[in-house]
């Protein structure tokens, strides 16, 4: 369980700093007034599939904007790209360690959590914002200049989910149906459940005959 945690979370990861770099580098280049980037997309199919340990992969999403945004405090950017995007897993934590498949049977559900890790990243960045330049509107002007990438995503995840994508899946449930699904089919398995039935029969068989012995 764990290595493929590791080696799952360890892809994400590096898909997310690869997608935050080009999409850096080309809003540079072109200078659209969009930001478009599927950091947080990869992030939140990370968190459906791991839970909280996806905060890894939005942490270190924010790693090229170190070196691709023009930042004069170093210890700055590390707050603003890196330490703040810690908030987006917050909704993910607080929902626990119940069944995150539930999360994805819904399209409000999943919605609904797309938008709570918008506002999470708007409150952090915000209060990084006003730590870094007493910007007390951090939080709207984050909240507004991300609505388009939330969109791109949402919709994106939301198609993942028609099509019934393997993608948004909780791992741990899966793996564990899949470890079930290979007991029942281990000969050993069903030897093992026979025999459990046979002493079961014994059981009952012994049980009559002292009731009518007793009778």
């Amino acid at each position: 369980m764990n290595k493929i945690r590791f080696f799952d979370l360890f892809i994400f990861t590096i898909l997310a700093i690869l997608s935050e770099f080009l999409s850096s580098y080309f809003f540079n280049k072109v200078g659209s007034q969009f930001y478009l980037s599927f950091a947080t997309l990869i992030f939140i199919i990370a968190s459906i599939r791991w839970g909280a340990y996806s905060v890894f992969v939005i942490i270190l999403s924010g790693i090229p904007l170190l070196f691709t945004q023009n930042q004069n405090d170093v210890y700055s950017g590390i707050l603003y790209y890196c330490i703040a995007n810690v908030f987006a897993v917050l909704p993910i934590l607080l929902y626990g360690r119940k069944n995150r498949n539930l999360i994805v049977k819904s399209s409000y559900k999943l919605l609904i959590y797309i938008v709570l890790v918008l506002v999470s990243l708007s409150i952090s960045k915000g209060i990084a914002l006003m730590i870094i330049n007493h910007d007390y509107l951090g939080f709207y002007k984050y909240f507004v200049s991300m609505i388009f990438t939330f969109s791109i995503n949402a919709i994106i995840i939301l198609l993942f989910r028609h099509f019934k994508s393997e993608l948004l899946v909780d791992m741990n449930h899966y793996l564990l149906d899949a470890s079930n699904e290979e007991k029942t089919k281990d000969p050993g398995f069903k030897i093992e459940e026979e025999k459990g039935e046979e002493k079961n029969e014994d059981w009952l068989k012994n049980e009559r005959i002292e009731n009518e012995s007793n009778h």
